[in-house]
């Protein structure tokens, strides 16, 4: 997923929402325009950054992200199995 809470927040919208304004303006959020704006402007800015950057960097930045790619999944893990 290129922009993982866009992309959630998106299905979501187009499915209905909810009643509890708290899951309703947490998918309004992510769903939003702006925030997709945002998320487009982090990846551009990253992908600049990266452009001219060693390898050894770029495989350092690859398994941040896999870790904390982890640790998200884990947390929705954890509450899907009301741990």
């Amino acid at each position: 997923m290129r922009r993982g809470y866009v992309e959630i927040g998106k299905r979501l919208k187009s499915e209905g929402l909810p009643e509890d304004p708290f899951y309703r303006d947490w998918i309004d959020t992510y769903a939003s325009p702006e925030f997709q704006e945002f998320s487009d402007w982090l990846i551009g800015r990253m992908n600049e950054h990266a452009a001219g950057a060693p390898a050894q960097r770029k495989e350092q930045w690859h398994r941040l992200y896999e870790s904390s790619a982890r640790y998200e999944y884990l947390f929705f893990d954890m509450s899907w199995k009301m741990e």
